[in-house]
């Protein structure tokens, strides 16, 4: 019994890892600055800081105040 679990576990780390190698290693596709700029200009977000710095984040649709969450985290972790 204890034979079957540990080959079944080894068989498991096996693929795992086979996954993980084909994951890393595949090509990323080419970055077009151009496009994401223009869907960046599609989103109508507004963020105010309040004075301890939190973002309060005001948008029309949902995908509007998502995009202004990930502007607001990069202008709060993104500084040097």
């Amino acid at each position: 019994m204890i034979k079957r679990i540990a080959i079944g576990s080894g068989m498991a780390v096996v693929l795992a890892s086979c996954l993980v190698a084909v994951i890393a290693w595949s090509p990323l596709p080419d970055f077009n600055a151009d496009a994401a700029i223009k869907a960046a200009q599609s989103y109508n977000a507004e963020v105010i800081r309040d004075e301890y710095g939190v973002p309060h984040i005001f948008g029309a649709r949902d995908q509007d105040v998502a995009f202004g969450l990930g502007y607001a985290i990069w202008k709060t972790i993104g500084k040097p």
